[in-house]
């Protein structure tokens, strides 16, 4: 993504969080391929009308707008965490001018989905903790 994009999507400060693998290439661990950024239900609202052609339902059938060219997927809803998002995004880590989710958050979160990336993903962050 870069400062164009950033630009065209106006994210306002504090209203959301990056969340997978930008994280962990934030914090020096593994290139991340695509971003996925958490937002608040306010702004997703206001996302989705200015860029209605990019809403679609996710594989768990929740709404998210998706920006295949940039590789940028947004949403208000995570899985396995319902009613958390905003937490999440209040208390973020700003690494490299990136607010992105903290580390114990990544890590619940991350063994909630139970992927075989994410539990990789898991032992990569647990360095950081040790």
């Amino acid at each position: 993504m870069d400062g164009a994009t950033l630009d065209r999507l106006a994210l306002p400060k504090g209203g959301w969080c990056l969340v997978g693998g930008k994280c962990l290439e934030f914090r020096g661990l593994r290139k991340g391929e695509d971003w996925d950024i958490l937002v608040s239900p306010s702004l997703f609202e206001s996302l989705t009308q200015k860029f209605p052609n990019h809403l679609k339902i996710s594989k768990y059938k929740t709404a998210i707008l998706v920006f295949d060219h940039e590789k940028i997927e947004i949403f208000k809803n995570l899985p396995f965490l319902e009613g958390q998002e905003q937490k999440f995004i209040n208390q973020a880590e700003v690494i490299d001018s990136f607010p992105c989710m903290s580390l114990p958050a990544l890590i619940r979160f991350k063994s909630l989905m139970g992927r075989e990336k994410d539990l990789r993903d898991i032992q990569l962050l647990q360095k950081l903790i040790r």
